[in-house]
């Protein structure tokens, strides 16, 4: 190894300008001017938070901005319930504008389940308000451990619930407001006006019969809300109610006295005579408006239904919901048609063959063994030969051709909920014969009372309505109802065919129709019913149809009874009876003034015989003997002529009621004195009413409520 030689370490000298790497820089020359330095964590940094930035504004721009309905919906859906209370439907009125359907304010009880306190035995409360709301324990028990914040308990209770409520104090049992319909008049006029229902999850009171059902869009007004404001822990801590709003009114033709006393009347004569129901339609001949509607299937119109059945039956018109064959009543179109195509004359001949015809092998007999009649005798007889003779003369087209000229076969659209169109059907030869004289055909009694207002008004067909106007809230007309018209038959026909139907009432089957003061002018008929495919031998329907006064007709009217006593099934026995009563009621109460001499038949007032009427097949039933005039008619024609004075009916030692109607308060007070009944007046001018009706028997004590015009 060399010595002397020191060992020595050499230092690399740092090399100038070289770029470390940690302090990259970019070199640039002097002409650059000073270097400039970028720093890319800075960059890389600053990049992110603006972009994080950006971010954070467009989803609070999306949240605040386009979002916001929607979130806010969900908030309040969160922290509020609405729920909605029931609407108030419109007023209906009747022609007088006496109220006959409203709207009631009434308290629902809800339960805020939340907010009954933790301590509280719920199944004791839930027995407490069973007892008092008359519910079963078990499901009110229910409904407080629901989830749900606010529950029905029990919807519109009575005033006595709501005060028992109010009385408890409950935290988490809320009473609210809501509508309720009612009725002022009760039952009167039921089977037209009609019946809301409300289930338990409804919330309108939806119509269910009647004018209630047929104007449902009128008078449903729109519901309330009952807002619900609750906290986090879900417990209810406001409640808001916002109140309904009031649907449109209707003003009906109908007139709420004359369908208590139409109703009144049918009642009475169903309990007096028998029969399983019946029905009444009286119109307008030149209006077509209906002033009365009154339907029964024998129960007490104007008491409480026993049952539930009988309620439902309560609101079922069988003035247009039940079709029929009519019998000899459809002989009208029958003889109008003739006239009109100048077949037939009121004093042209007939011959009735001795009361018999052969039909399609079938035998045709009359009420009589008729020979030779004119147009006037026959149409007054009913004979059945004389109609099916003056139908074949028609022919099938022209004679189907006045049917539903007359109405039949189409709804006459009155303005109630489940009307029935009836019809003919294809008129084959066979059913020729039929048709003429009222079979093979189905027609409602409404239907038959606007043909015979038809003849009424000259000739022209107005369509029976029950409605009047629609009213808004503020009194503004929103509809004027027009109903519609058609000529059937000329003017002069109409003229042959009302002296043909005052013969009827005058000489023919329908002499029980004749009312002391007025002219009347109608037609009888007597159908056998269908009974398993075959006509009954003991069942019928016994009908009415005319017009009074016959001079100057103001009122049509239409009588029906289902099924009769056999033996009085008769349309002149069972049903122009009622017709007469109706008239006799309702004329005076109108103030329609008579149009002839008080004076009556009295072989009629007797009991005089009148004409059978003949049943298709032939069987007439033997007549009974003559039947005892109804003793409001009794009554009537005791009356003098005078009305400011009245005589004492009595029957051997009893003594009855008076007929107090058009007298003044002094001379039915001097009336009642003479028979021991107390009299209370409300009103004065004449006496329009009375509670205890003519012919009644005299109890001790007895008082009278009489209503005076004014």
């Amino acid at each position: 190894m060399p010595t002397g030689r020191a060992l020595t370490t050499r230092i690399a000298a740092p090399i100038r300008n070289a770029p470390t790497p940690m302090t990259r820089r970019r070199r640039v020359s002097a002409a650059d001017g000073p270097a400039v330095t970028v720093d890319w964590r800075l960059v890389t940094i600053g990049g992110l938070l603006g972009l994080w930035m950006l971010i954070v504004i467009g989803r609070l721009v999306q949240l605040q901005v386009y979002q916001a309905a929607t979130l806010r919906e969900k908030a309040e859906q969160q922290q509020q319930k609405t729920f909605r209370t029931t609407p108030a439907r419109g007023t209906i009125l009747d022609r007088q504008g006496r109220e006959l359907a409203t709207s009631l304010k009434v308290a629902s009880v809800y339960v805020a389940p939340q907010n009954i306190r933790p301590e509280e035995d719920r199944r004791k409360l839930a027995a407490t308000l069973a007892a008092v709301l008359g519910l079963d324990a078990d499901k009110v028990l229910e409904k407080l451990t629901s989830k749900r914040p606010f529950v029905a308990l029990k919807r519109k209770v009575s005033p006595e619930e709501e005060k028992a409520i109010q009385n408890l104090g409950l935290p988490g049992v809320e009473l609210v407001t809501e509508m309720q319909r009612h009725y002022p008049q009760g039952l009167v006029g039921a089977s037209v006006i009609g019946f809301v229902g409300l289930s338990e999850d409804e919330v309108e009171e939806r119509g269910k019969a009647g004018v209630e059902r047929a104007f449902e869009q009128h008078l449903l007004g729109r519901p309330g809300r009952v807002i619900v404001e609750q906290d986090a822990r879900r417990k209810v801590f406001n409640v808001l109610e916002t109140a309904p709003e009031v649907g449109q009114s209707l003003i009906l033709t109908l007139d709420a006295q004359i369908q208590f006393e139409v109703e009144r009347i049918l009642t009475e004569a169903l309990r007096e005579q028998g029969g399983k129901g019946g029905a009444i339609a009286v119109l307008e001949p030149a209006t077509g408006e209906v002033l009365a509607l009154a339907s029964s299937f024998g129960d007490p119109l104007h008491e409480p239904p026993r049952d539930a059945e009988a309620l439902l039956r309560r609101y079922r018109n069988r003035a247009v919901m039940d079709h029929y064959e009519p019998g000899s009543v459809f002989k009208i179109v029958t003889y109008a048609g003739a006239f009109e195509e100048k077949l037939l004359t009121r004093q042209q001949k007939i011959d009735c063959q001795g009361g018999s015809i052969q039909m399609n092998g079938h035998t045709i007999l009359d009420g009589g063994r008729y020979g030779a009649l004119t147009a006037e005798e026959a149409f007054a007889k009913s004979s059945n030969v004389a109609a099916i003779k003056t139908g074949l003369r028609l022919g099938r087209d022209r004679l189907l051709r006045y049917v539903e000229r007359f109405g039949f076969g189409q709804p006459t659209e009155v303005g109630l909920a489940g009307e029935t169109p009836g019809g003919v059907g294809q008129l084959s030869d066979t059913l020729l014969g039929a048709v003429p004289m009222g079979y093979s055909v189905n027609v409602t009694l409404l239907q038959l009372c606007a043909a015979a207002a038809t003849i009424a008004n000259g000739g022209v067909w107005v369509q029976p309505h029950v409605a009047r106007r629609i009213v808004s809230t503020t009194g503004d007309v929103l509809l004027d109802i027009k109903p519609r018209t058609r000529r059937v038959v000329s003017r002069e026909t109409a003229r042959e065919m009302t002296e043909l139907m005052r013969a009827v009432v005058e000489r023919g089957t329908g002499k029980r129709a004749s009312v002391r003061g007025y002219t009347t002018a109608g037609k009888t008929g007597t159908a056998k019913k269908v009974e398993r495919g075959r006509y009954s031998e003991t069942r019928y329907v016994a009908s009415f149809v005319g017009f009074a006064p016959a001079t100057r007709p103001a009122l049509a009217i239409a009588v029906m009874i289902d099924e009769p006593p056999y033996g009085r099934h008769h349309g002149g026995d069972a049903a122009a009876p009622i017709f007469a009563r109706v008239v006799e009621t309702l004329l005076p109460l109108l103030k329609i003034p008579p149009d002839t001499s008080p004076e009556i038949d009295p072989a009629w007032a007797a009991g005089a015989p009148i004409p059978t009427e003949a049943t298709p097949d032939g069987e007439v039933a033997d007549r009974p003997a003559p039947l005892l005039l109804p003793m409001t008619q009794a009554t009537v024609l005791a009356a003098p002529p005078n009305p400011e004075t009245t005589s004492v009916v009595t029957v051997g030692d009893a003594r009855r009621m008076p007929d107090l109607r058009g007298l003044s308060l002094r001379a039915a007070l001097t009336a009642c004195a003479k028979v021991g009944v107390r009299l209370e007046a409300t009103g004065f001018g004449t006496v329009r009413t009375q509670s205890v009706p003519p012919g009644t028997l005299i109890t001790e004590g007895m008082a009278c409520q009489a209503t005076l015009d004014h």
